[in-house]
């Protein structure tokens, strides 16, 4: 074989040797880029690009060389798992083994590494062992540039780490749109930059060093509560995450700008779609963001749903906007005949709808409403539109745009604007408290250690709510941004509750605040949702406020509060029937008002009830709401109250406070007393029986030995079933997920755990109905237990499946994997190859990120199966220097000792006779079951599974057992007389 002989050196030599000049750089990355792009087109990833491999000849131009590493896209499925390259530059697709993903923005990312280490002199990443580096890779963002050096171009800092972002989505696409870029860039930048060290300078529209991921200026303007709009667009975009583009534009802004701006109806959409969770920032995102941003030749009209009169306001705002439409046309005529003249010569009507929630949630059947009539007329060209979600209501707007006959396409009408990450979370927490004038440029250790522990706080699932971040950030606005002002207001959790409580009940609270308490109570109250729902209340006129308020005849009362919640909190906002959010325009006596985001509504409905609830009377009164609220639903004589409790309602609370709906219930429950009376007492004797059943049935069910028994291998098939159905690709296989789940479920007798990877796993075979039903009763069982921590993870993954998206959880595979090592090295469940258990351990431990001592313990285990006796001596021995230092129980501790005692003489003897009578309890179970199916093949198939467990639990016990074999044989002859 003959290779070509290049005279010169590498790049890495070459950067030592001299100190290249900024345009040097990009011409070494454009050369770089050019000769990769040309391997990309023929299907290579070369897999290992670093200066070592850019040759550079006499001539200075770049040559790219050892294709050793080089993967063809046709061989890509037999190295899956595999994980190869030189460590410091590899891309997170290569760290987690996922050589199947891998193409040519994985090499873009080892450019992003080669121009940063160019630019700064040393890596982006870095660390003492490859576990630790690997995790920095997958975790943390690389120190933008521009805080080491403030010389470099904001514009280089810009490309350098859009080809190191995360996600390959927001990285180029192709090295030709990174060469374009460094092109621009070297036509557009003066030749006189020759050095590394030179203060450099450039403009670009809205492009200030935050776009690049630089530390934000303090500049921004924090509105608290309320959204930005248009006179916040200045520095906007610096709040926002993501790559930039050449001017600036994240792509969640640029997206959206290029497909509304084009009118060809080929290349753009008629209605189009942004969701995302509550409070992040979906309005702010379209008023600030984008609609400022958009050509002379989009018209936008902006109106926010309601309930009611949605289209009332549309068409309002149409006939504000363009006076030549007919003052009789409804809404679907005025749509038509904008779509076939426009709004003027080359112009397009954009209609965008924000808190499109409000709509959806009144109207259950949306064929034939005027909304839906109307938006069908939108072609994209002349006429688009827009709607704002709630991610949670994404099945109903997707029924909406099957009606609407619109395919939603992520990526061409549909976009997800999702929650902060904790990285940018800090940046942004970090400028609205220099804007407060808590911070300095320059953190001290308290502000750093403030600012890590605050939004680790508010992070929940690794994710923090934006309207949060803000309602903290005003909170702690008169307090110093050290750790010990967090212990002084009780923690992050409960922001919301105890920002109303410190700002109106406490006995901090300005006094001017403070007298007007009852009034806020009154008035919140009176602005919140029914009952049930989460949504933003419906607008109320400044006259019904007034009256919740108790303030009909002390206008100047109302007015200072008014002032207060719209102006100073900002928990309320003024709005305009017609759509109009111009604040300034509205006076106080004919205005409208309505929360300022149904973020709030939850912890509004804490905060007023949190006083009732410490107070007997109190809590009787809110049970009367509660009652008089489910027998209003359904008014039907099992809804009424009992006799007691009607007593209790009579006696302590206040008849003349009492709504019509509830003294009409109280006075039904009365008439219905003699009947349900005798009822009672009849039902009493059956009960009392039922009872005395119930706690036999309960004794043997719930014994130590069943529950012992059952638990090891439940909690066995629930991990498999997890990571079959969420973990990586090569252990994703949702069918057997789905039978694993079953068994857990049924090993655990419902336990919502192992029904949410029963979920999970119908959403990865694409069943999103039935993983949405199996998940609404997972979180309802938690609920009911007590399961708080649980939860919200289990409401979050409900919402992936309404969006259909199965769930992708790496939190907590360490965990599982862990689990699964230490069981199968124990002989807790059944046997299992060494080399097998032992790969689970060093994943387990690899993924922890070095962990506690548990994941040590799990490897000494997996080493004694193995053999390897004196490494599992040695990793267990560790194992306790790190429970004795983490403070352990004496028990525990005493435990690990006896284990390693057990290792030393080279013993490891697995048990599965547990495991077996798991098996045998399972059969048994299967078997009686039968007795109440009439169904014969449903029969049939309980009986297949009860044999097939009753052999593996005589296969685990390995010797004769006169119950299974008796079991075996009373179940082949039920199979024989069923068929």
């Amino acid at each position: 074989m003959v290779q070509e002989f290049i005279e010169g050196q590498n790049a890495a030599e070459w950067a030592a040797s001299q100190r290249p000049s900024y345009h040097q750089i990009a011409r070494l990355l454009i050369g770089v880029a050019e000769a990769v792009g040309y391997a990309h087109q023929q299907g290579l990833t070369h897999c290992d690009l670093k200066l070592a491999n850019v040759l550079i000849d006499t001539a200075g131009e770049p040559h790219v060389a050892d294709f050793g590493l080089a993967m063809h896209e046709s061989v890509q499925p037999l190295h899956r798992g595999e994980v190869f390259g030189t460590p410091a530059m590899m891309a997170p697709e290569q760290v987690r083994g996922e050589s199947h993903r891998l193409d040519g923005r994985t090499d873009i990312w080892a450019m992003g590494v080669m121009l940063y280490e160019l630019l700064v002199g040393r890596k982006p990443f870095a660390a003492e062992t490859r576990d630790e580096l690997f995790a920095e890779i997958q975790s943390h963002d690389p120190k933008p540039p521009r805080q080491i050096d403030r010389g470099i171009p904001r514009e280089l800092e810009r490309v350098c780490l859009k080809c190191l972002s995360k996600r390959r989505t927001e990285r180029y696409n192709t090295t030709d749109d990174l060469r374009e870029d460094l092109l621009t860039w070297l036509d557009e930048e003066p030749q006189a930059v020759t050095s590394t060290k030179t203060p450099h300078s450039i403009t670009a529209v809205a492009q200030p060093d935050s776009s690049s991921g630089s530390s934000i200026p303090a500049k921004i303007v924090p509105k608290g509560l309320r959204s930005f709009d248009a006179k916040d667009a200045d520095f906007f975009l610096e709040l926002l995450p993501g790559a930039r583009d050449r001017e600036g534009l994240p792509e969640s802004i640029r997206f959206w700008k290029q497909r509304i701006e084009e009118t060809d109806p080929d290349q753009t959409f008629s209605v189009g779609l942004i969701y995302g969770p509550s409070g992040c920032g979906k309005s702010s995102l379209m008023k600030a963001g984008l609609l400022p941003r958009l050509g002379s030749h989009i018209w936008p009209v902006f109106v926010e749903a309601t309930a009611a009169d949605t289209e009332v306001r549309l068409l309002k705002q149409l006939r504000k906007n363009l006076p030549h439409l007919p003052s009789e046309m409804t809404l679907p005529a005025a749509c038509a005949e904008l779509r076939m003249t426009g709004a003027g010569r080359n112009r397009k009507v954009l209609l965008v709808i924000d808190q499109f929630e409000q709509w959806l949630h009144s109207h259950a059947e949306v064929t034939g409403s005027q909304l839906v009539d109307a938006l069908r007329q939108c072609d994209g060209s002349r006429l688009q539109a827009i709607v704002l979600v709630r991610d949670d209501f994404y099945l109903s707007v997707n029924r909406l745009f099957q009606e609407l006959e619109v395919r939603l396409l992520e990526g061409q009408n549909q976009g997800v604007i999702d929650l902060f990450d904790p990285d940018h979370a800090r940046k942004v927490l970090t400028a609205f408290g220099r804007a407060y004038g808590k911070l300095r440029e320059d953190l001290s250790s308290e502000n750093d250690a403030f600012l890590v522990r605050a939004v680790d706080d508010l992070a929940d699932d690794n994710k923090v709510i934006c309207v949060r971040l803000a309602l903290f950030a005003d909170m702690m606005k008169s307090r110093a941004w050290v750790p010990d002002s967090l212990h002084e207001v009780g923690g992050v959790g409960g922001v919301g509750e105890t920002f109303l409580e410190e700002t109106f009940a406490a006995k901090t609270a300005p006094p001017s605040h403070r007298i007007h308490e009852k009034a806020v109570r009154g008035v919140l109250k009176a602005l919140l949702p029914e009952e049930g729902t989460d949504i933003k209340g419906s607008m109320r006129p400044a006259d019904k406020l007034r009256e919740a308020a108790e303030y009909l005849h002390k206008p100047k009362h109302f007015e200072d509060l008014i002032q207060i919640l719209d102006s100073e909190v900002r928990l309320i906002t003024p709005t305009d029937p017609e759509g109009n959010k111009d604040a300034s325009n509205i006076q106080t006596g004919s205005s409208y008002y309505q929360l300022t985001h149904d973020y709030l509504v939850p912890a509004i409905q804490d905060w007023l009830t949190q006083r009732q609830k410490k107070t007997f009377r109190g809590r009787v009164h809110l049970r009367l709401e509660e009652r008089s609220r489910l027998w209003y639903s359904r008014s039907e004589s099992r809804n009424l109250p009992s006799l007691l409790e009607t007593m209790l309602f009579v006696f302590f609370t206040r008849a003349r406070t009492w709504t019509t709906v509830q003294r009409r219930m109280v006075w039904s429950a009365f008439a219905a007393a003699p009947v349900r009376a005798i009822k009672s007492a009849g039902c009493l004797v059956i009960s009392c029986i039922g009872v005395f059943m119930t706690l036999i049935v309960a004794a043997l069910l719930l014994s130590p030995f069943f529950v012992e028994s059952i638990d090891p291998l439940a909690k066995y098939y629930g991990d498999v079933a997890w990571l079959q159905a969420t973990g990586p690709d090569e252990l994703r296989d949702g069918e057997s997920a789905l039978a694993n789940a079953k068994c857990a479920v049924e090993l655990s007798r419902g336990s919502h755990v192992y029904i949410a990877a029963e979920a999970a796993a119908h959403a990865e075979i694409g069943d999103f109905a039935t993983a949405i039903e199996r998940q609404m009763v997972a979180v309802e069982l938690a609920k009911h237990g007590k399961f708080y921590d649980g939860v919200a993870r289990l409401q979050h993954h409900l919402g992936l499946f309404r969006k259909g998206h199965p769930v992708r959880d790496r939190s907590t595979e360490a965990e599982a994997y862990r689990h699964l090592a230490w069981t199968l090295a124990t002989g807790s469940v059944e046997p299992a190859e060494a080399e097998q258990v032992v790969m689970y351990a060093e994943r387990a431990w690899r993924l922890s990120s070095g962990g506690n001592h548990q994941f040590l313990r799990t490897k000494a285990a997996a080493n004694a199966k193995r053999g390897s006796f004196d490494e599992a001596v040695r990793t267990q021995t560790n194992a306790i220097a790190i429970a004795m230092e983490s403070g352990i129980s004496s028990d525990e501790l005493e435990q690990l000792r006896f284990e390693l005692q057990h290792y030393k003489s080279r013993k490891m003897r697995p048990d599965f006779s547990r495991a077996a009578d798991a098996y045998f309890s399972l059969a048994e179970r299967q078997y009686l079951r039968t007795d109440a199916h009439a169904d014969q093949q449903h029969r049939l198939n309980l009986l297949v599974q009860a044999k097939a467990n009753v052999q593996k639990a005589y296969q685990l016990a390995g010797r004769h057992n006169e119950k299974y074999l008796r079991l075996l044989t009373n179940i082949d002859e039920e199979m024989r007389e069923t068929r």
